[in-house]
C-alpha cells in the first residue's frame, strides 16, 4: 500500500513539475514575442524618421525653409521658386529610395502632393497652385489669428502700395524691400472679409504683386500672386490659436510588417 502511495506521489509531483515547466516555456515564448514586437515598432519608427529627414533635405535643397516658434509657423522660399524641376526629380528619387531600402513592405503615396507641394499645420493648407509658379495660397485657415508677410525683391525699384481693406481685430503686417527702397505697414483686419493690397515695383519696368487676405467663404484665406514674376523671396509667418504640428499631405507613407501584422500609415512630419 505504501509503495502504491509513494508511486502516486511521485507521479503527481512529476506532473506538477512538467506543467510548471510547460507554463514557464510558454511564458518565455510570449515574452520573446512581445520583445520582438517592441523591437519591430522601434525599427519602423526609425524608418519613418529616416524618410522624414530625407524629405526635409529635399525642402532645404529647394530653398523652402520652415520653422516653428510657439504658435507661429514661418515659411520662406523664392517666388517663383526656380527649383521646381529639381524637386520633381528629387521627390521621385526619395520615394524609390524609401521603398527599395526598407526592411518591410513600404509604399510612399505621392498622389496628394501633385505639383502643389502642400504643407499642413493644424488642418491649415499652405500650397502652390503650381510649384514653381507665381502664387502661394493658404486655405482652411480658421485657426489663423495673424499674418506677417515679408517680400525681399531682388532688384532696384520704388515701392507703391494701394490698399482696399476691411477693418477688424486680426493683425496683418506687410514689409517690402528692394535694393533701393523699403516699405512697412500693419493693419487690424477682418479675416472673414476680403482685403486687397496691390503692390507696384517701378524701376523702368513695372512689376505687380497682389496680396488678398480674408474671405467670406474661407476665414483667413491668403493669396499672394507675384503677377509680374519679379525675382523675390517671400517669408510668411502664420500665427495660430494653438500650437502647430507641420506635416506633408495627409497620409504619405505606409509601412507593413507581415509576421506580427504591424502596420503604420502616417504623413511625413516636417516640424
Amino acid at each position: 500500500m505504501k509503495g502504491i502511495l509513494f508511486t502516486a506521489c511521485l507521479t503527481i509531483l512529476a506532473l506538477v513539475v512538467l506543467t510548471a515547466s510547460f507554463m514557464f516555456y510558454q511564458q518565455g515564448i510570449e515574452e520573446q514575442g512581445t520583445t520582438a514586437r517592441f523591437a519591430l515598432f522601434d525599427r519602423i519608427a526609425d524608418e519613418f524618421s529616416a524618410a522624414e529627414n530625407g524629405f526635409r533635405e529635399i525642402l532645404e535643397a529647394c530653398e523652402v525653409n520652415i520653422s516653428v516658434n510657439g504658435n507661429t509657423v514661418t515659411i520662406s522660399e523664392p517666388l517663383p521658386n526656380p527649383n521646381s524641376d529639381d524637386f520633381s526629380v528629387n521627390i521621385e528619387s526619395w520615394k524609390t529610395f524609401v521603398e527599395d531600402n526598407s526592411d518591410f513592405s513600404t509604399t510612399v503615396d505621392l498622389s496628394g502632393l501633385g505639383d502643389e507641394l502642400p504643407i499642413y499645420f493644424n488642418g491649415i493648407r499652405y500650397y502652390h497652385p503650381s510649384f514653381g509658379g507665381n502664387i502661394i495660397r493658404i486655405t482652411n485657415a480658421s485657426e489663423v489669428t495673424a499674418y506677417s508677410v515679408s517680400l525681399q525683391v531682388n532688384t532696384d525699384g520704388n515701392i507703391d502700395v494701394t490698399e482696399d481693406t476691411e477693418p477688424g481685430s486680426n493683425s496683418f503686417e506687410l514689409s517690402i524691400t528692394t535694393n533701393t527702397d523699403s516699405y512697412y505697414n500693419s493693419w487690424s483686419l477682418d479675416f472673414s472679409r476680403g482685403s486687397d493690397l496691390d503692390i507696384i515695383i517701378e524701376n523702368g519696368d513695372t512689376y505687380e504683386i497682389s496680396v488678398t487676405v480674408g474671405s467670406v467663404s474661407d476665414y483667413g484665406w491668403l493669396n499672394i500672386d507675384n503677377t509680374g514674376s519679379v525675382d523675390m523671396d517671400i517669408t510668411t509667418a502664420v500665427t495660430l490659436s494653438t500650437k502647430p504640428a507641420v506635416m506633408l499631405s495627409e497620409q504619405s507613407i505606409n509601412i507593413t510588417e507581415s509576421q506580427y501584422n504591424i502596420s503604420r500609415v502616417s504623413s511625413v512630419k516636417i516640424m
